[in-house]
């Protein structure tokens, strides 16, 4: 039972919530139905859209089409709230944003990759580099080289650029240079000339390579040096392969080679009739192209091409081809040099196996060059 006490204050309570006080608050109706498990989030409007700091209406904090974008967020960015593939393209925004404030744009062309139906930029849809035509690009990569069709601008591997293997430059991939049935950004080899080599800079891009300065690049130039002789026929040893012939050893493999013997004479013009296995001056079984002496008097092409050094004041040689007898065959090419009547190989007087020591009459001038001598050694 409530103390006297208890009751009075009790009335006095009750009596002062119906008195009007505006001092003490008045109940309001409530919900019929609170659900206090799960507390729901409150979305306002004018919340900012995250991460990006401008207001924004509860409608658009949503992600209206499941791509994991908010819709705010695809406005902003310019992809569509409504399609989870913004550009049609067979791959979704989810994999195609990267990052919500820098969103990738493989090609660098200004359309980030959510919009761009050409993600690589290599004139090839990326919807149609799905090769194995099961709705999704991401898992095709023709070349292995771990990065999907649609995001690699050299599908093929052969280290051109697609959009440079359109070599008529319509904006189609519908080139086949060769005419080997694969069209060229598929082939990694355009012009069926053997080499996969072809990127002599080493700048990883082959498409910018013209060796002999024709205006074919090389990757479509069937003669990379231009030398007259056909790069597949420059595949010395027969492998398939002109790459891995270098007869010199120099930087550079034959078919890209101007002097593949390194003798100072261009293979061009060592081929005198147009023809790589018809020019042999010296009938040993070696083009001259390949030769290192291509006349055979045993002093090597290299060391006839320019007037010799003057032993008094030791004058750097001319820039000039030389033709000591002036019978309009170079030395290089002919095997009497001074026209004396004495084959240059048998002015060996001393018998050393070099002809340039020997000089019987003294007068600085080497007897192979000198038509008052002529001391032919008999073999």
């Amino acid at each position: 039972m409530l103390s006297r006490s208890a009751v009075l204050l009790l009335a006095a309570s009750f009596l002062g919530a119906c008195s009007g006080d505006d001092e003490n608050p008045v109940s309001e109706e409530a919900p019929p139905i609170v659900d206090f498990g799960i507390p729901v989030p409150e979305v306002l409007e004018g919340w900012p859209c995250p991460p990006f700091d401008f207001e924004t209406t509860i409608d658009l904090v949503d992600d209206e089409d499941g791509d994991s974008l908010t819709d705010c967020q695809e406005l902003e960015i310019g992809s569509d709230p409504n399609s989870a593939d913004s550009d049609g393209d067979g791959v979704g925004d989810l994999f195609e944003v990267g990052s919500v404030t820098d969103p990738n744009d493989t090609d660098g062309d200004g359309i980030i990759d959510l919009i761009d139906t050409d993600d690589d930029g290599d004139h090839v849809l990326t919807i149609d580099e799905d090769f194995d035509g099961d709705g999704n690009p991401r898992n095709d990569d023709y070349d292995i080289d771990g990065t999907a069709n649609y995001l690699d601008d050299d599908d093929d591997g052969d280290l051109v650029r697609g959009v440079d293997e359109d070599a008529d430059g319509n904006g189609i991939q519908d080139d086949d240079s060769d005419g080997d049935g694969i069209l060229n950004w598929l082939d990694d080899d355009d012009d069926n000339d053997g080499a996969r080599c072809e990127d002599a800079d080493g700048n990883l891009n082959a498409g910018t390579d013209d060796t002999d300065g024709d205006m074919i690049p090389d990757f479509l130039d069937t003669d990379d040096d231009g030398d007259g002789i056909l790069t597949i026929d420059e595949d010395t040893d027969g492998d398939g392969d002109p790459c891995n012939d270098n007869l010199d050893s120099d930087t550079r493999a034959d078919f890209q080679d101007l002097d593949e013997e390194n003798d100072g004479v261009d293979t061009i013009d060592e081929i005198l009739n147009g023809t790589a296995a018809g020019t042999d001056t010296d009938g040993d079984g070696t083009p001259d192209y390949r030769d290192l002496d291509d006349d055979g008097d045993t002093v090597l092409t290299s060391d006839e091409l320019y007037v010799p050094e003057d032993p008094k004041d030791n004058t750097p040689p001319p820039p000039m081809l030389l033709d000591t007898d002036g019978d309009n065959v170079f030395n290089y090419l002919d095997d009497d040099d001074d026209g004396d009547g004495c084959p240059t190989a048998q002015e060996d007087a001393d018998d050393s196996g070099s002809v340039s020591d020997d000089d019987n009459d003294e007068d600085g001038i080497s007897d192979y060059l000198d038509a008052d001598t002529a001391l032919c050694l008999t073999f």
